[in-house]
């Protein structure tokens, strides 16, 4: 039975998402997929190498078009989609606007018909984040991540590039736009959490910190001022 779905209160809603990752062929997934994805998505899929990245695009795929499909009142595979000139995916013909982000094991998507958005979630995975920091991240940035140590440095460096990224998806560039030209340190606190909503170098725009599990980090960045933030929990690839 389809799902109905209400985000017409003026808020953002945020759907967590998790069984994105998967090396195991799912032939019911793909059941599901044939009868709800468009032809391009189909052919998008059928063009990864490796089952796990071939399974997260077909299962947030599936989920952003049953949650569309809820919103709207239609079938998902009816739901059209479209890029806008940044590339930047959107409804056709429809004032709802959404965003989406996937890593590991998790996909977050927003939505809203109040404003722009942009959300970012990352797996913190081992990586060199000082050597990433000094690279993509400008100077007092780099800094305060060089200042931390081990697990505090890690969660520092994903914690930026979270609330870079989401600005980013929200103004429609993307991470074509130099992340040094995004300063966000303002907004950072101890640890991952955030010490403030709004920059008055970036005057518009607030964020907000989303709440996912301990191995990732999550951020959302919007136009909308004060619009109150719904944290809905999806369970399962299928509604």
């Amino acid at each position: 039975m389809q799902r109905s779905f209400q985000v017409d209160d003026g808020g953002v809603h945020v759907w967590v998402a998790s069984g994105m990752r998967s090396d195991v062929h799912d032939r019911k997934l793909d059941q599901i997929a044939d009868r709800m994805m468009s032809t391009p998505e189909r052919e998008r899929a059928s063009s990864f190498v490796f089952e796990r990245d071939r399974h997260a695009y077909i299962a947030s795929r599936v989920v952003l078009r049953q949650l569309l499909g809820g919103v709207l009142g239609m079938d998902p595979s009816s739901v059209e989609l479209e890029a806008d000139a940044n590339g930047k995916p959107r409804l056709k013909g429809d004032a709802v606007r959404f965003n989406l982000s996937h890593s590991g094991d998790l996909l977050l998507l927003a939505l809203t018909r109040e404003c722009d958005l942009g959300i970012d979630v990352e797996c913190c995975r081992p990586l060199e984040a000082l050597e990433l920091s000094r690279r993509f991240f400008c100077a007092e940035e780099a800094d305060w991540i060089e200042s931390l140590a081990g697990n505090r440095r890690l969660a520092a460096f994903f914690r930026l590039w979270t609330l870079k990224e989401a600005y980013l998806k929200a103004i429609g560039k993307g991470l074509s736009h130099p992340l040094d030209e995004v300063p966000v340190m303002g907004l950072c606190g101890e640890g991952q959490l955030l010490r403030c909503k709004c920059l008055p170098s970036l005057p518009g725009w607030t964020w907000v910190d989303v709440p996912v599990a301990d191995s990732y980090v999550a951020a959302l960045c919007h136009d909308g001022g004060d619009a109150r933030i719904s944290i809905h929990e999806w369970k399962g690839v299928v509604a």
